[in-house]
Order: C-alpha cells, then structure tokens, then sequence
C-alpha cells in the first residue's frame, strides 16, 4: 500500500459524519476490500515468482534478521492472530492482553512454525484472507467503530485493525520484493 493510498484510507475514516455515516461505512467497507484485495494479489505474484533459494535469503532488520519464508510465515500467522482480535472485540472482548509481548510473540511463533513449508503458508495465507473478507463482509456499521488493543498495544478500531491487515502483508511484500530485486 502506497502512502498516497494509506492517507486516503485515513482521510476517509475521518470524514464520517451523522446523516451519511452509514453510506460511509459501507463506502469504507468497499475501499477496504480492494486494498486486501490488492495486498493480496501482490502476496500471490511474489509468491509465484520467487524461488526456493531466494525463501533462504535473510532480508528482515528486525529481531536478528528474518529470511523470506520466516517473513511469508509471519505474515500469515499475523492475519490470523489480528483475526483473534477481531473476534475478540466483537465478542466484547479487549483485544490483547494487557501484558503482550509482541516481539516476544514474534520470535516464538516464528521458532514454532520453522517446520511450515512453503506451499502451508500459501494455503494458510488463502485461508486467513477467505476469513477476514468474509468477517469484514458480515460486520455492521457499529461493530466497525468498536475499540480494542491491538498486540502492540494501541487501542484500535475494527476498521483500524482491516487496515493493519493489508498495510502490514503490503509492506513485507513490499520489502521482499525490493530487497530481492523482483519485478
């Protein structure tokens, strides 16, 4: 996601007002699905155009350095727990706990997940999007507003944590692709 596309997304969040507020969110609903739809379709290019020594390479800065898959890895399993979140404000939960320790969480499921093939995360990819669209398709307009804490542990909105989903799988690919040298 650009950042001419992120403001855009911002701005609109913040245009909301009474008399139109629910042709908004709707509105907002749409422009959402495109940006994980064009997250998405950037994760299946990279996906389909890298090569099984180019998974080994060790592009992350972060937390000692990860290699591709341990980012492909990440990303999946991110969508999923962000998903839990959701679930979890929609519930009438608080998102995260208080105490969570994202880097933490990090280096252990990256440490749980080291036996993931390349083609699981694949799968789980396409199996954690087919779930947040179809969360994002059944959300009302107040559930969109609800507030919870993230995993890092910001309080965020339903339409805060979508955003997160597509931002966050964007710039990895983004990364990847700009540090591998693929078109």
């Amino acid at each position: 996601m650009t950042l001419v596309m992120r403001k855009k997304i911002m701005r609109n969040c913040k245009q909301s007002n009474n008399h139109n507020k629910s042709k908004y969110l709707m509105d907002h609903k749409t422009e959402l699905k495109q940006f994980l739809d064009n997250s998405m379709d950037k994760f299946n290019s990279l996906v389909m155009n890298i090569t099984e020594d180019q998974l080994e390479s060790r592009i992350q800065d972060k937390e000692g350095g990860w290699t591709v898959i341990e980012i492909l890895r990440h990303i999946q399993n991110s969508e999923k727990g962000l998903l839990l979140q959701i679930n979890n404000i929609l519930s009438g939960g608080e998102g995260a706990p208080a105490d969570f320790d994202l880097a933490k969480y990090n280096k252990r499921s990256n440490e749980k997940m080291n036996e993931m093939t390349f083609e699981e995360v694949k799968i789980k990819m396409i199996e954690n999007r087919t779930a947040t669209l179809k969360i994002l398709e059944s959300i009302t307009d107040e559930q969109l507003e609800l507030r919870g804490r993230h995993a890092n542990l910001k309080e965020y909105s339903i339409l805060d944590f979508f955003k997160t989903i597509s931002y966050h799988q964007h710039s990895h690919v983004k990364k990847i692709i700009e540090e591998l040298g693929i078109s």
